[in-house]
């Protein structure tokens, strides 16, 4: 008597008709519905995130429109403030009998001395000795700087102040 050895993983299995093909194929058809379901959540999401932007671009849009106008009203009360200084000025001018701002009328001149010191300038300027100094360390003055001192001459200050820009 012979005996048979059956090898039962020697032996292919037989196959039900749709079986294992079936079972992926249903694993890839829900994979493909979860892929849809986040496609639809994620444009869902998307068209959420464009109304919002949108909205904010309204208020965005909005807020330009009224710092804007906040703006020029700005400009126009500066603008009209400036018209008002320089009317003061002008009539300032017209008080002081002299056209260059903050100067005595030229026979003011004549109390200048050669060598005039900041206290004098500033009586002849009608400025304070802080702008005389500041003037003078920025070079907007005509001076000498010797050691801690600035010594000024009455005829540059005189051409300086007659050729002053306004």
């Amino acid at each position: 008597m012979t005996h048979e050895v059956h090898n039962k993983a020697a032996k292919p299995k037989p196959r039900r008709p749709g079986g294992e093909s079936n079972d992926r194929l249903d694993a890839l058809t829900r994979a493909q519905i979860e892929l849809t379901e986040r496609m639809n959540t994620l444009t869902r999401d998307i068209a959420t995130i464009g109304v919002r932007f949108d909205q904010m671009a309204v208020v965005t849009n909005e807020q330009l429109r009224t710092s804007a106008e906040q703006i020029k009203t700005l400009v126009e009360q500066v603008a009209a403030m400036a018209s008002a200084q320089m009317r003061t000025d002008e009539q300032m001018r017209l008080l002081v009998g002299d056209a260059r701002p903050g100067l005595k009328s030229e026979g003011a001149d004549a109390e200048l001395p050669d060598s005039p010191k900041v206290p004098e300038i500033t009586a002849w300027l009608r400025l304070s000795e802080n702008t005389i100094y500041g003037w003078a360390r920025e070079g907007r003055i005509p001076c000498k700087k010797a050691g801690r001192s600035y010594i000024f001459n009455k005829a540059a200050l005189i051409e300086w102040a007659r050729n002053a820009p306004q």
